[in-house]
């Protein structure tokens, strides 16, 4: 099968690396031809060719953040959770390879201003080794 995996998280920093290697890990051993598509902050995201979305027999979109799918209008999508990707990826393949529908991109609606009044929190997070529990704690947020 041929699949597009679609990947984003808030920070866009470990989260979506981390998915797209334990995806693209299991999508190997079952025979899947796989293409990234990964949203981050690190690096600019890499929406794939014309070509390769027409030759995708389906895209796998696991993200916690919101992501720009218009390019994949018309083609059977599957949303899957970036929890289960991390802890069973051969699950959300299977999934994705059964519960996959035909999606219709729909222009999201522009938001409304914040007013002024609005609250923003601040947060600040840390860890021992000031790793993966400081970003996934942020993203969290």
């Amino acid at each position: 099968m041929k699949a597009i995996l679609v990947t984003a998280c808030p920070a866009g920093i470990a989260t979506s690396f981390l998915v797209a290697k334990r995806i693209e890990q299991q999508a190997k051993l079952a025979g899947w031809e796989l293409t990234l598509d990964v949203g981050s902050s690190v690096q600019p995201r890499q929406i794939p060719s014309k070509e390769q979305i027409a030759a995708a027999d389906l895209i796998l979109v696991v993200a916690s953040a919101p992501v720009d799918l218009a390019a994949y209008d018309g083609k059977r999508l599957y949303q899957g959770s970036m929890d289960l990707a991390l802890q069973d990826p051969a699950a959300v393949l299977d999934a994705a390879a059964s519960g996959a529908s035909v999606y219709h991109h729909q222009a999201a609606p522009v938001a409304a201003a914040q007013p002024a009044s609005a609250k923003r929190i601040v947060a600040v997070t840390a860890c021992p080794t000031g790793v993966a529990h400081t970003f996934m704690s942020a993203e969290a947020l």
